[in-house]
């Protein structure tokens, strides 16, 4: 097995952070960075650019298909690396992460993710990050930066583009089904906080619990998309 590590990040309208994101990706790794895909959505209006300082490691490509599921398949066809990391763009991983995904697949893990906290934080928020220490219902959301090998991720089909939303839990669900090895670093990703300060504590949460419920009984991708799309302001 290769130890190199592509970093696919799906964004949308994310042009004024983007660049800080890769600059702490590069500076956060050690040895196993491979190279990181931006993969900007083909609805992003907002044109991102690349700093020039990047070129040797950090590439941008326009989306052709539509959702963030299509865009993480299009980044993963185009990595050279042996293991694949998905990567949102308000998320970001702890110093050294590319030698713990490196350490969880030697030992025999073929997928992960990380605890994560949030930043700003604040008691409430402490509480919603404990439930992604261990293992449970909510495991395997694309807050936790999924890393999976590459011969895995294709095994498995990519990610479900049916799923407009809630690609991530879909994908897990074909990891628990089959019974692949997977492990929750508790090295701490930082996840941005703006979603709960654009909307509130209490919105957030229950717009999470009723997507959440709506995936679990098997409603239409697009409608849990509409309601979510309706109940967060982004």
């Amino acid at each position: 097995m290769g130890d190199k590590i592509s970093i696919i990040i799906p964004t949308f309208n994310e042009g004024r952070r983007i660049n800080d994101l890769i600059e702490a990706l590069i500076e956060r790794s050690k040895q196993h960075l491979c190279e990181i895909i931006v993969c900007d959505s083909s609805a992003s209006t907002d044109h991102a650019v690349l700093d020039g300082s990047f070129s040797a490691v950090a590439r941008y490509y326009r989306c052709k298909g539509k959702g963030r599921a299509a865009q993480m398949n299009e980044g993963a066809a185009l990595a050279k690396g042996d293991i694949l990391m998905f990567c949102h763009a308000d998320v970001l991983p702890p110093t050294g992460f590319d030698e713990c995904i490196v350490d969880a697949i030697l030992d025999q893990h073929e997928m992960g993710f990380f605890a994560y906290r949030f930043d700003p934080t604040n008691l409430w928020l402490d509480l919603n990050a404990t439930q992604n220490k261990r293992d449970g219902i909510f495991t395997g959301g694309g807050d936790q930066c999924h890393f999976v090998l590459k011969s895995t991720f294709l095994r498995l089909g990519g990610y479900d583009e049916k799923y407009v939303i809630m690609e991530d839990f879909a994908f897990f669900r074909k990891v628990r089904k089959l019974k692949i090895p997977y492990k929750i670093i508790q090295n701490k990703a930082v996840v941005s906080s703006r979603k709960y300060n654009k909307n509130s504590y209490l919105r957030v949460n229950l717009a999470n619990l009723v997507a959440f419920t709506m995936f679990l009984i098997g409603a239409c991708p697009k409608r849990i998309k509409s309601f979510y799309s309706k109940a967060i302001r982004t």
